[in-house]
């Protein structure tokens, strides 16, 4: 999901809902974009489900 909403690498440009927004000049919605994944990789990587808060901050991000 992250490869199509951000891209990585070399092909961040080509392919990527990131990029188009970039292209059709559309910043500020892909730097909101680039933010908000940011923020669900991070919450879904530390997700556990041992730990209640920690899986509902990852459904808040996603959300």
């Amino acid at each position: 999901m992250q490869n199509f909403l951000v891209g990585t690498g070399r092909s961040q440009e080509q392919g990527s809902l990131n990029g188009y927004l970039a292209g059709e000049n559309q910043l500020a919605l892909s730097t909101q974009l680039e933010t908000a994944v940011a923020l669900l990789h991070t919450r879904m990587l530390a997700a556990d489900p041992a730990r209640a808060a920690s899986v509902t901050a990852a459904m808040q991000a996603l959300a």
